[in-house]
């Protein structure tokens, strides 16, 4: 019981994707309604923006203050990592 609320308790503190839901891959247009995660980064030689995986993964995309966020697709859209 003591393990659920705190598990409750960590996804009410989890950081969260505040915008409007990113619908697109900002490189390839790839929905993310089909996908479960979607990254927040800067992927040189392109600007910071939104990417499906596979975008964010061939352009070896990294996870960090200054590089980037992974988030859920799915509401509350939390953030994974980063």
């Amino acid at each position: 019981m003591a393990e659920q609320k705190q598990t409750e308790d960590q996804k009410q503190n989890q950081k969260r994707w505040l915008s409007q839901p990113p619908a697109f891959c900002d490189l390839c247009g790839r929905s993310f309604k089909t996908l479960t995660v979607f990254y927040d980064a800067k992927l040189p030689p392109f600007p910071w923006g939104l990417y499906c995986h596979s975008c964010f993964t061939s352009r070896k995309g990294r996870l960090g203050l200054g590089f980037g966020q992974k988030y859920s697709t799915k509401p509350p859209y939390l953030k994974l990592k980063g």
